[in-house]
This record gives structure tokens, sequence and C-alpha cells, in this order.
């Protein structure tokens, strides 16, 4: 082993360590808001995942090939990193990542590695919590709200409506920012972005399979609403916010998951390539 190689390894592992050190605050806030908030719970999966895909891959990542202006692309993440700190912005600390790791990459690896790693380093967007997710969660929750009044309205059943709350003849209920389907959204979106990336298919296709996902999680989410509300105006409230409520969340992400599938088959998305010769070996 050349001492060039020592050197690069070397200067990666200090690299690292240093990284660990300096982002110890940033992954932290992260990691509360996985545990604490809903949109987020799924946060403990994207990381291991990422890294599957980057240890499956290892083997395009042998070949060094360093491509040395890295270094700036480095620089421009610490200084949004810096710039996050300064202004006490995790948010814009974790945003320096997407500037740091393939600068990183790049220095020690090269382009071609950067390419390798171009997803998983775009996947570990779904583990940052967003800024701006409650306001899009309150319209959200007015949509569902709004959503599924209209539909029980379409059914013939008496329903009024007065901002988030459903009044039934015999129920009422409070569509809360839990039920606006925020959380699913993100993890099926999360889960899309996945399928896209292993299915295999035309660029376009996979991003019209990761498109769907808004649609699948707002129609999931509304009949799931559709569905409690049935049950409250058959059965009272009680039978619906009980054990029902609780079931019907992991119920009606599996039916997206369903529908995920059935679109991925539509778009002709396959888990392999076919050859296109009969006598032609994969």
């Amino acid at each position: 082993m050349g001492t060039p190689n020592i050197r690069n390894r070397i200067g990666l592992i200090a690299v690292l360590v240093l990284a660990h050190l300096l982002y110890f605050r940033t992954l932290q806030w992260m990691v509360n808001s996985w545990i604490h908030s809903d949109y987020y719970s799924h946060g403990f999966f994207i990381l291991p995942i990422a890294a599957i895909i980057v240890w499956s891959r290892r083997h395009e990542l042998s070949e060094q090939n360093p491509f040395r202006r890295g270094i700036l692309v480095f620089v421009a993440g610490l200084a949004l990193f810096i710039g996050g700190f300064a202004y006490s912005s995790n948010f814009l600390s974790a945003l320096s990542l997407f500037l740091v790791v393939p600068g990183l990459v790049l220095y020690f690896r090269g382009k071609k590695a950067l390419r390798t790693c171009a997803f998983p380093l775009c996947f570990l967007a779904f583990m940052i919590p967003l800024p701006f997710l409650d306001r899009v969660g309150f319209w959200m929750q007015s949509f569902s709200a709004r959503g599924s009044a209209w539909i029980i309205s379409l059914m013939g059943i008496p329903i009024t409506r007065t901002g988030a709350e459903i009044r039934l003849e015999n129920a009422s209920f409070v569509v809360g920012m839990p039920c606006s389907g925020m959380n699913s959204l993100i993890a099926l979106l999360a889960l899309a972005a996945l399928f896209a990336y292993i299915l295999k298919g035309p660029f376009i296709r996979k991003a019209m399979l990761f498109l769907l996902a808004v649609p699948i999680a707002i129609l999931a989410n509304l009949s799931r609403l559709v569905a409690l509300l049935l049950i409250g105006n058959h059965w009272g409230a009680e039978a619906a916010m009980g054990f029902l409520h609780d079931a019907f969340s992991p119920v009606f992400f599996v039916v997206s998951i369903v529908f995920m599938v059935v679109f991925a088959k539509l778009l002709r998305l396959k888990l392999w390539e076919q050859s296109s010769n009969a006598g032609e070996l994969p």
C-alpha cells in the first residue's frame, strides 16, 4: 500500500472525526425532532438505508481519482455551517451537509464516486426537519377537514363544519394537526424516492412515480378520515376515536404502498431490466 493512500485514509478519518464534533449539536437537534415530531418519526431509518446503499456499491468507490477542487465545495459547506451556527439555525447547519459531504467525496474519491453516492446523499434530505412544515401542515389540516366533510355530505349525511371542527348528528370531531396527513406524506415521499431508485426504467417514469406519492398520500388520508366519520356517525365518537383511530393510520399507509406498487407496474418500472434479445444473457 502506497504512502499517498495511507495519507488519504488518515486525512479522511481525521476529517470525519472533526465533522462529527462540529455537527454534534445539529445531529442532536435532528434526533430530538425524530423523537418528538410526528412528521419525522421515520428519520431514524433514513441514515441506515443511505449507508446500506453506499455499502452495496462499495466496489464502485474503491477506485480513487481525487478531484482536488472538491475542497472548494467543502469550504462553501463549512461557510454555510458557520452561518447556521452564528444565527443559531440548526436547519442551515444541517443543510450544509449537502455541500460538506459531496466536497469530501470529491476531494478524496473523485467525480465518479460522487455520482455513485448521489442518491444516498440526496436521500438524507428526508431526515432533516423543514422549517415551513407547520404552515404546510396547517393547510393540509384545513384541506382534510373540508375534503372529508364534503365527501360525507355527498353521501347524504347531515354534517356541518366550522374550521377544523366537524359535527355529525351523533358525534363531533376536530381534525387536528396529526390528522392532516403530513406525516404520512413525508414518509411516503421517502419511500417513493427509494422505490424510484431501486426500480429500473426511464428517469421520467421514476419521477412520475415519486410525484404520485403526493396525491396518493392525500387521498389515503381523506379516505381514513371519511371512514372514521362514518363510524362516528353510526356508532358514536368513542368508537371512532378508540382503537380504530390508531389502527387506521398504518392500515391506510399500507394501502398507499400497495397503490405505489400498482402505479409502478402501470409505469412499467421493474426490479431488473430485461434483455431485448432472447438469447442474450442479462
